[in-house]
């Protein structure tokens, strides 16, 4: 991992235009099937223009930033979502990272992930650890 400072920004993950397709192989791998995902009337009655991207889908992609940042050296020790909007199917995801704190173990970020009209969509925090070395 590089030396990260208090303080400094992540360089910004892009995810363009969220598909069906991708929602539809979301929903059959993890059983989230609600209609609201899958179905434009179902979402339309439920007060969407189009399908609602399933949130936990919204989090993998948080987290593939995470490990795009911070390599297959580390990992997530602690992580919590807030979502803020809804992503709709056709939306593009940008995610914002910056770092909190840094102690010899950890690093703790802030993330946000804002769609292409500039709505946020979602807010994280997460600890990240650093491997230990041994030897």
């Amino acid at each position: 991992m590089e030396n990260y400072k208090e303080g400094s920004d992540l360089p910004v993950q892009s995810f363009r235009n969220i598909s069906k397709e991708q929602v539809l192989t979301y929903a059959n791998v993890s059983g989230d099937m609600n209609t609201i995902h899958l179905n434009r009337e179902a979402a339309r009655h439920s007060g969407f223009d189009r399908e609602v991207v399933q949130g936990m889908w919204s989090m993998g992609i948080v987290t593939a930033s995470i490990h795009r940042w911070f390599g297959p050296q580390s990992f997530i020790k602690e992580f919590t979502c807030r979502f803020t909007s809804p992503m709709i199917i056709g939306d593009s995801l940008l995610v914002c990272g910056s770092v909190v704190t840094v102690t010899a173990v950890d690093i703790e970020i802030s993330i946000e992930g804002v769609n292409q009209e500039g709505s946020t969509i979602l807010k994280n925090r997460a600890i990240v650890r650093r491997k230990v070395h041994e030897g």
